[in-house]
């Protein structure tokens, strides 16, 4: 993964938060550990497993990550873009690897970002 991709997602991870959690978010700290969950989960089970994990057990990490995709509008969109191939079109392996090494980016700022808001002394 190249640093400067995630430095570059990063005011797109801050606009996603904010439109999430609302303009002056105080945001509990397991939110930070369930997006590294995320990249991990993506790295070690695949990226739509991971995606479905999360939109039942965690929807606001797929909240965030829908956010960050300008053509994806829900959870379902997210996994829809990463699903598959369609008809007449099939992607390659490194078309895949590079759409998950973009997803895991988008997470890695958003996992850096959400550093900012994060609340103090468990208020």
């Amino acid at each position: 993964m190249d640093k400067y991709v995630v430095e570059q997602n990063m005011p797109k991870a801050q606009a996603a938060i904010k439109k999430v959690f609302g303009e002056n978010p105080a945001i509990d700290k397991t939110y930070r550990s369930a997006m590294s969950g995320f990249g991990s989960a993506v790295l070690m089970s695949g990226l739509l497993p991971a995606i479905a994990y999360y939109q039942k057990n965690n929807p606001k990490v797929v909240d965030l990550l829908v956010a960050m995709y300008d053509d994806v509008k829900d959870g379902e969109g997210l996994f829809n873009k990463f699903k598959g191939d369609k008809p007449g079109k099939n992607k390659s392996k490194a078309d895949r690897y590079e759409e998950e090494e973009e997803l895991l980016a988008k997470s890695v700022s958003l996992k850096l970002v959400l550093n900012l808001y994060l609340k103090e002394n468990g208020e």
